[in-house]
């Protein structure tokens, strides 16, 4: 088990949102996710507090934070983050947001750069409300993408969670409505232009460019059959 403790910390008035702390002292990192809880960062976070105090959040509706049925906008969902740091006190954290997490990071990069010391995108910097069209990639069937997709070495490489977001899942499922509410409903376009603070974005791209051009050289050689 992560050495962390766990509080909860009320956020609008009365929801409860679960925040993981795994103690030492320097500057503080907040985790935030998309639809995992903060323990999806569980095998992470102890490596850095040698030099940072860590911290992770449960956003509303995940895990063992409370589950409303409303305030899963782009807005209310950085409020709630926002609160977590004043309630805490925090001094300037640096932000870490994973996946749709990210949304999170644009709201409040541009509305609060001066609480914050940086952002750090992980896959999560790109503006949610862009198509693959809007890359130049024409529209793909996402099934003939995976059934091409090359293993490494010869080995599918499997998906594995820490011990603590498995357990997680399993007692707290995610309601469908509550991920499409996170995911599809409030996809808004960030204010890039106003994020005020030092950024870091790491993407993944292998993946997806794999792929593509496995498919693409299946597609030469079938054509000159």
């Amino acid at each position: 088990m992560a050495p962390h403790q766990v509080r909860f910390v009320t956020v609008d008035s009365a929801i409860k949102l679960e925040v993981l702390d795994w103690g030492r002292s320097g500057r503080p990192i907040l985790f935030v996710g998309c639809y995992l809880t903060g323990h999806v960062y569980d095998d992470i976070a102890p490596k850095l507090t040698d030099h940072f105090r860590v911290y992770a959040v449960t956003r509303r509706g995940v895990g063992a934070s409370d589950h409303p049925a409303a305030g899963h906008d782009p807005q209310r969902r950085a409020d709630d983050v926002l609160e977590v740091i004043r309630t805490i006190g925090m001094q300037k954290p640096i932000l870490v947001g994973s996946s749709c997490g990210g949304d999170i990071l644009h709201t409040l990069g541009a509305q609060h750069p001066d609480r914050l010391a940086g952002l750090v995108y992980l896959d999560a910097a790109e503006d949610p409300t862009l198509t693959m069209a809007d890359y130049g990639f024409a529209a793909g069937d996402v099934a003939q993408v995976m059934a091409h997709m090359p293993a490494r070495a010869g080995k599918s490489v499997p998906i594995t969670y820490p011990e603590g977001e498995r357990r997680q899942m399993a007692e707290w499922p995610l309601d469908p409505a509550i991920r499409k509410a996170i995911v599809d409903d409030n996809k808004v376009r960030p204010d890039y232009a106003h994020i005020r603070v030092p950024v870091l974005a790491i993407y993944r791209t292998d993946t997806i460019e794999q792929g593509l051009g496995s498919i693409r050289r299946k597609t030469r050689s079938s054509g000159r059959r």
